[in-house]
């Protein structure tokens, strides 16, 4: 898939991790699809594993609070300031 994406000059070699998010956040503007989602979790940075089979006693898949790559809560206004947020927003916007 990267590959795919630097054939497409949308990521240079060596990019780090929120480059490659919105690299490929960039090149799915190139399919033909009418609309685009982007999770919450990748406008913030959340590594965790969302929708993971079980129940609520092993993983509590709709309690778990939206946090930043560094394990950070955050809040919707949060989200709303935030720059990666931001950035990720204006990758999917421009094509």
């Amino acid at each position: 898939m990267l590959d795919a994406v630097r054939a497409r000059g949308l990521l240079r070699e060596g990019a780090g991790e929120q480059e490659v998010v919105e690299a490929l956040h960039r090149y799915l503007t190139w399919a033909p699809s009418r609309l685009l989602g982007v999770a919450l979790a990748d406008m913030v940075g959340d590594h965790r594993t969302v929708n993971q089979p079980g129940t609520d006693e092993e993983y509590p898949n709709w309690r778990v609070p939206l946090a930043d790559g560094s394990g950070t809560v955050l809040l919707l206004e949060d989200v709303v300031r935030s720059r990666r947020a931001r950035s990720l927003a204006r990758a999917v916007r421009t094509r």
